[in-house]
C-alpha cells in the first residue's frame, strides 16, 4: 500500500502514485467527482476516466504506451489540477 494513501489532502489536491508506473496507478483526490483526461505529447486525449469517490483511492488501469503524459483533472468542467504521468515499459 502506498504511504500517501494515509495523508490529508488540501482542497483541489490530486496525487497520482506510484509514478513512474507500468500501466496501472492510483489517484488520490481531495474532492470528487472528477474527470481525468490524460494527454500525450501531441496534445491528443489518450485516456479518460471518471473519479467518483474521494473517500478512497481510485485504481486506474490504462493501455498507454511507455512515455510521458499530462493528466488534467476537472471538477464540473473547471480545471483543478494537472499532473505529469510517466508510463515505463
Amino acid at each position: 500500500e502506498d504511504a500517501c494513501c494515509h495523508r490529508t489532502y488540501r482542497c483541489g489536491e490530486v496525487v497520482a502514485s506510484p509514478n513512474p508506473r507500468q500501466g496501472a496507478f492510483y489517484i488520490h483526490a481531495a474532492s470528487a467527482p472528477l474527470t481525468m483526461n490524460i494527454y500525450d505529447v501531441a496534445g491528443t486525449v489518450a485516456f479518460t476516466a471518471e473519479i467518483v469517490n474521494a473517500a478512497r483511492q481510485s485504481r486506474i488501469v490504462t493501455n498507454l504506451k511507455p512515455g510521458v503524459y499530462i493528466a488534467c483533472f476537472l471538477n464540473n468542467g473547471s480545471l483543478i489540477s494537472t499532473r505529469r504521468i510517466v508510463i515505463v515499459p
